[in-house]
């Protein structure tokens, strides 16, 4: 489901393609304002799963459930809005039942201009544009 940041100014807004009439990640309230900081960025993005199917669904990875993907629409594609490092470890899966739903908040937290304090280069970094645009979620 694509939502929407608004950041400090504000750009023309390129549309996105529609997405799922139904999607299974669906994201709670908006529009969201992106908090900026004199280090660090942030924004908690509520979101809903609901399985849809009649099979269980099992999220995986370290420490699941894993949160889901930012992405931001660059006026031709779909693309990640922030690059991050994810831990690797191997846990047991979370598996959500068929009919049921999960709730949780995607929270968003990036250096400024991806320099620390000490003027090293440091994770997580944004990038996506420092301007209003849409966005969306993707498990």
């Amino acid at each position: 489901m694509a939502l929407s940041l608004a950041i400090a100014c504000r750009d023309s807004l390129l549309t996105a393609p529609a997405g799922p009439t139904n999607p299974q990640l669906t994201v709670v309230g908006g529009p969201f304002v992106i908090r900026q900081g004199q280090w660090i960025d942030s924004v908690d993005i509520p979101y809903r799963f609901v399985n849809r199917t009649s099979a269980p669904v099992a999220s995986i990875g370290c420490f699941p459930p894993m949160p889901p993907r930012l992405q931001w629409w660059n006026g031709n594609a779909w693309v990640y809005a922030y690059g991050e490092i994810e831990p690797a470890c191997s846990s047991p899966p979370f598996v959500i039942a068929p009919g049921a739903s999960f709730l949780d908040t995607l929270r968003v937290r990036v250096f400024a201009d991806s320099i620390g304090p000490g003027g090293s280069s440091v994770a997580p970094w944004w990038l996506g544009p420092r301007a209003a645009g849409q966005y969306r979620l993707i498990a």
